[in-house]
């Protein structure tokens, strides 16, 4: 049989401000090292559309057409992207301008959670994980094929850089070094229900401690110093965790990561130290609100009284607290106490977003029928399920909500204390409030 040429594509976001940190699109590059790896003759590459479009002025690269294969990634906001180019290479192939046997695959986030709608768009959708179904639906598959859970992570390749065409470097890449991926876990213990993790994932895995080890190793000696994790909830299997922290601080291989978790899990003076000695220098968690009936509401499960442990535990062994946060247009005075109490925590970085429905989660179950914007707007800037007037009082109030939080004046006053950095980002969160306005509806 002839050997195939293989294309994935991840599709370009609409609001770039939020692409600053620069990491990399670790579901197409799982995908096409896998492919590799089951079939090595076969030629595989990827395209970020977050460096470099695959399609301009009309025009795609020549690559894409020549391809046996193209799959194409979209989460809900890059859901309109993914499905314009899967149409026109359809359309194209149609009228003979590409590979005559030019298959067209989908899967990602919003694909699982939307599939009979995906279809109309492609030759095939994949749902769920993909690795152990990807080389068998370029083969021969067609329609939409359920993905298979991968029960044990360390059967996985580990995906491979080199396969993507290019990685333009972002702001954090400039002020702190290019940023690694890596994903140690896939699934979440709790059900939020606005998040679509547990729905698609199923309850969590993760990799041996040894796995991740070798990873962050293999990295360094690539020469990535700076390492982001990718997993929902990065203490869920705190004795795997510990097993790792020891490995990293007795290897001392001078890394540092980033992790996303649950603050309420960081709550052990001990664990946070020697995630700190390991390497850690950020924990991402999610506030979400500290309206306690808010997340009761949206089944958060988080207790507000061990916010405050978490946050100083950190901040003892010098990691960065950075909090995401979802405002309330309907309720101004919240999003001020939000904002007072992300104050006396001290915390410098936060992300302020509206809570909106996305695909695949209860939420959306029960606000679908009111949703007045297209998939391109679940960025979490729009109130989605509003329009006209209110809809641009809360783009608004989000707006003002960053520009309060992230303030000139207080780029300055890091800039004079020397904290050249913590002053760039500072400006640019400012930046990130100014340009909201532009992503609406």
């Amino acid at each position: 049989m002839k050997p195939k040429k293989v294309a994935f594509v991840h599709p370009e976001i609409g609001f770039k401000p939020f692409q600053a940190l620069g990491t990399y699109p670790l579901g197409i590059l799982y995908l096409a090292t896998t492919v590799r790896t089951e079939r090595p003759d076969w030629g595989v590459r990827c395209y970020d559309e977050d460096s470099r479009s695959v399609l301009k002025r009309g025009t795609f690269k020549p690559e894409i057409l020549e391809a046996d294969a193209v799959g194409i990634t979209a989460l809900t906001s890059t859901a309109p992207r993914a499905y314009e180019l899967a149409d026109r290479l359809r359309d194209l192939r149609t009228r003979g301008k590409t590979n005559p046997n030019l298959k067209v695959i989908m899967g990602g986030m919003h694909v699982t959670a939307m599939p009979e709608e995906a279809i109309q768009h492609a030759d095939a959708v994949l749902t769920g994980e993909g690795e152990k179904s990807i080389v068998r639906l370029i083969e021969e598959g067609r329609g939409i094929v359920a993905g298979e859970r991968v029960e044990d992570l360390d059967t996985l390749v580990e995906p491979d850089y080199s396969l993507l065409d290019f990685k333009k470097r972002r702001l954090a890449d400039w002020l702190y070094g290019t940023l690694a991926s890596i994903a140690s876990m896939r699934g979440c213990s709790f059900n939020c229900d606005f998040c679509s993790v547990r729905e698609i994932f199923g309850p969590p895995r993760s990799k041996s401690p040894e796995k991740v080890f070798a990873r962050t190793k293999f990295l360094r000696e690539e020469r990535y110093r700076r390492q982001f994790f990718h997993d929902d909830f990065f203490s869920y299997d705190k004795p795997r965790r510990e097993v790792l922290f020891d490995m990293l601080i007795r290897a001392r291989l001078g890394i540092d990561y980033i992790v996303q978790d649950r603050i309420d899990a960081l709550q052990d003076g001990d664990y946070v130290e020697r995630m700190a000695r390991s390497g850690c220098t950020m924990v991402m968690f999610g506030l979400e609100s500290p309206d306690k009936e808010f997340l009761r509401a949206h089944r958060k499960g988080l207790d507000l009284d061990k916010v405050e442990i978490g946050v100083k535990l950190l901040k003892k062994n010098r990691i960065v607290p950075y909090a995401f946060c979802m405002v309330q247009p309907e309720k101004p005075e919240t999003t001020r106490h939000t904002i007072e109490v992300l104050r006396h925590l001290g915390i410098k970085y936060a992300q302020f977003t509206i809570l909106t429905p996305m695909p695949g989660t209860r939420l959306y179950d029960n606000a679908k029928e009111r949703i007045q914007a297209g998939w391109q707007y679940f960025t979490g800037l729009s109130w989605v399920t509003e329009k006209g007037d209110k809809a641009r009082e809360a783009a608004e109030h989000l707006s003002e909500t960053w520009r309060k939080f992230y303030s000139p004046l207080r780029a300055g006053v890091s800039a004079l204390k020397l904290e050249f950095s913590e002053a760039a980002l500072r400006l640019y969160g400012w930046y990130v409030g100014r340009r909201i306005l532009d992503a609406q509806p």
